[in-house]
């Protein structure tokens, strides 16, 4: 009898001190899927999705924009400070709102829903997430960006 691989396990969300799984982090888009970038790409060039109204998507015009991150050896505590104070930046300004994962292997999933092509277009303009995005990229290595995801029809 052969044996069936068991899917692999959804990353396990992180809880914030307040309880709250939700988080707000950089995002990514305008990258080549499979494309490795740098740190300071975080937050400013994360995938793109702009899903269909669906029981599995949030509003019809959300963008959907994915990153995958590790933080630089000692900085974790301080990486996962900054993500979380430019989510609260860019949820406080109205452009987005994130879920941060983290994968068992320590690898973290940040996932981000733009409220729209304006919002995203705009938060690189908002100072107080200019300079989280620049100290994420002294804390942080970007494994992997999503640049389109589609839905795919039941």
């Amino acid at each position: 009898m052969a044996e069936h691989p068991t899917a692999p396990k959804p990353p396990e969300p992180i809880a914030q001190s307040d309880g709250d799984v939700s988080t707000k982090a950089p995002s990514a888009a305008d990258h080549a899927v499979g494309r490795d970038a740098g740190p300071h790409e975080l937050g400013r060039n994360t995938p793109t999705v702009v899903p269909e109204a669906s029981a599995h998507s949030g509003a019809p015009h959300e963008i959907l924009a994915v990153a995958v991150f590790e933080p630089l050896e000692g900085l974790e505590t301080q990486a996962l400070a900054t993500v979380r104070e430019l989510s609260a930046v860019l949820e406080r300004g109205g452009y987005s709102r994130d879920v941060l994962y983290r994968e068992p292997d320590g690898a973290y999933v940040l996932v981000r829903y733009w409220k729209s092509d304006e919002a995203r277009r705009h938060a690189p303009e908002e100072p107080e997430a200019q300079r989280c995005w620049a100290r994420l990229a002294h804390e942080i290595r970007i494994v992997k960006i999503y640049e389109r995801l589609e839905e795919v029809a039941r």
